[in-house]
């Protein structure tokens, strides 16, 4: 296939950019990752460690930062970069799309996703509900990986909603600085 540009966002630049960067290299591709400004830093270093993996040839991996949209433009505009892997919004994804497109250009688009959490009867549902409440809550909900509905299957219903009461009620300083009207009393 080639080059495979991978445009990571800043909310979860490492594992993003190597959900990506994975299947890439596996299939014998080279990448060319951009990261926003914002993650600087975080580019900086993933850069320093792929440059000290010993098996890897120089210019498998290549990573730029930038803080606009100038580096991501030219990867999916070039002719030399025939696969294209987006993390972000869908206006976004929308817009690499129908330049890609023109250049027959193949997409691995993840754009705001909605990842549901399912619950089975079986399941031990002590065991399940600190898992699913960090999974619905980490970033306050800002990230495509973080779950946003969680499907329940009929009987384990009554037992689900009763354990994750206690688990979903504010503490005790959320409680003082949100009136009990939002939050339910």
């Amino acid at each position: 296939m080639g080059v495979v540009g991978v445009i990571a966002p800043w909310n979860s630049p490492v594992v993003l950019t190597i959900r990506s960067l994975a299947p890439a290299l596996a299939a014998g591709c080279t990448a060319v990752i951009k990261l926003p400004g914002q993650v600087a830093q975080v580019a900086h270093l993933m850069a320093k460690i792929m440059a000290e993996a010993l098996d890897l040839p120089k210019g498998v991996i290549n990573l730029f930062f930038e803080s606009g949209p100038d580096g991501s433009a030219h990867l999916v505009e070039s002719p030399d970069v025939p696969v294209i892997s987006f993390t972000g919004s869908t206006r976004t994804g929308r817009a690499i799309s129908a330049v890609g497109a023109a250049r027959t250009k193949r997409f691995g688009l993840e754009l705001g996703g909605k990842t549901p959490m399912i619950l089975f009867d079986d399941a031990d549902v002590d065991a399940a509900l600190p898992v699913l409440e960090k999974a619905v809550t980490v970033f306050a909900g800002q990230f495509c990986m973080t779950g946003s509905r969680l499907l329940v299957q009929r009987v384990s219903r009554t037992r689900f909603a009763r354990g994750l009461l206690p688990v979903s009620r504010p503490s005790r300083s959320v409680r003082r600085a949100i009136p009990p009207a939002i939050w339910g009393r």
